[in-house]
């Protein structure tokens, strides 16, 4: 099989007109030498000036190119699976239109995969809170030496009331537990169930690197979900293959969470869809843990039931849309048993739909 490139990098984008050239420059800056990076931007039907901007690049830098799509898909999942059809790079990597990478993110990761034959090569990210003026750094089950950021989800995790009082004194204990030390940046990994720790960091799409072989060889794309596709196209990756390598001290990535109304993302608006689909994703996640024999699938989805149950407090449902919500829940009770925290947490979620 032969590649134009040696990376291509996926954007999906839709009304992204006031990040976009914020995101698309940290690829132009990058310290891999451009002409080797191919850039593949799926427009979702921008209805803001996203497209001009677009064809502004792909004029400059022949490597960069577009796809519109006709109809309106709503997600990212939608673009990303189309991005990737049209990849000619050896390696794919993915970015947000709202974000960016670091100078030497791809040049890290590249080296991280060719150089030892490597399906999956993975780092860590920044979650940037620009209004707060706060910045954290994603999980990691292992000791680190990036000692001037908080960490996202055990100690920045934003639960208030007495969900944030159980995950402060409580749950995130349980969850997530000791840091292992294992005095390495480079973790190397054969089969993902002897490590299934890593199962607890996010599955941040943005910060990997897959072998475009062991992508289409696998069939792997990202299901129809509004929220949790990732996750779920993460998970089945992992299980797939026996060569994965972790960058557990290298940050390749900023992720923002602007909070302003105008930069709201689909997945930042809390209706019955995001609601619905993230719960929903959760229940598929879990039956490809089934299907690979993985009987630990509670270390991956504990954490996320968890902000669910802040993310449905937040919305506000009819009883019908309550109902269908729990259809989910009681299929999930009938094969999600493992643990004492899994069955407390789907307890706790039936409770709050039946009030």
């Amino acid at each position: 099989m032969s590649f134009n490139y040696k990376i291509s990098i996926v954007m999906p984008v839709f009304n992204a007109s006031k990040d976009l050239s914020f995101a698309l420059d940290s690829i132009i800056k990058q310290t891999m030498n451009l002409s080797d990076i191919e850039v593949i931007m799926v427009d979702d039907c921008s209805t803001d000036n996203s497209l001009s901007i677009i064809n502004e690049y792909c004029r400059v830098y022949s490597n960069f190119k577009v796809i519109e799509l006709k109809e309106n898909i709503g997600a990212a999942y939608g673009p990303r699976n189309v991005g990737l059809k049209h990849v000619t790079g050896e390696y794919v990597m993915f970015l947000d239109s709202d974000d960016k990478f670091h100078e030497k993110a791809c040049e890290t990761l590249y080296n991280a995969v060719s150089n030892k034959d490597i399906d999956i090569a993975f780092a860590r990210y920044r979650r940037i809170y620009p209004e707060e003026k706060l910045i954290l750094k994603s999980y990691s089950p292992y000791t680190d030496h990036i000692n001037e950021y908080e960490d996202d989800l055990v100690d920045g995790v934003n639960l208030t009331g007495i969900i944030g009082f159980f995950w402060r004194h409580f749950f995130s204990r349980l969850i997530y537990g000791k840091l292992k030390n294992l005095n390495s940046d480079k973790i190397f990994i054969k089969n993902i169930k002897d490590h299934p720790e890593l199962f607890k960091i996010l599955p941040s799409i943005w910060t990997k690197i897959y072998r475009t072989s062991f992508i289409r060889k696998n069939n792997l794309e990202f299901p129809s979900f509004i929220s949790g596709e990732d996750l779920n196209f993460v998970v089945k990756s992992f299980f797939l293959t026996d060569s994965i390598v972790f960058l557990n001290e290298t940050i390749i990535h900023d992720y923002y969470m602007r909070n302003t109304d105008n930069d709201k993302s689909i997945t930042k608006n809390i209706n019955y869809s995001l609601v619905y689909d993230s719960l929903d994703s959760y229940y598929h996640c879990n039956e490809i843990c089934r299907d690979f024999k993985f009987k630990e699938s509670n270390v991956i989805l504990n954490p996320f039931l968890l902000n669910w149950i802040s993310l449905y407090k937040q919305s506000d449902l009819s009883k019908s849309e309550k109902g269908e919500l729990y259809k989910i829940v009681n299929s999930m009770s009938g094969i999600y048993k493992n643990g004492f925290i899994s069955r407390c947490l789907i307890f706790f979620i039936k409770v709050l739909l039946k009030t």
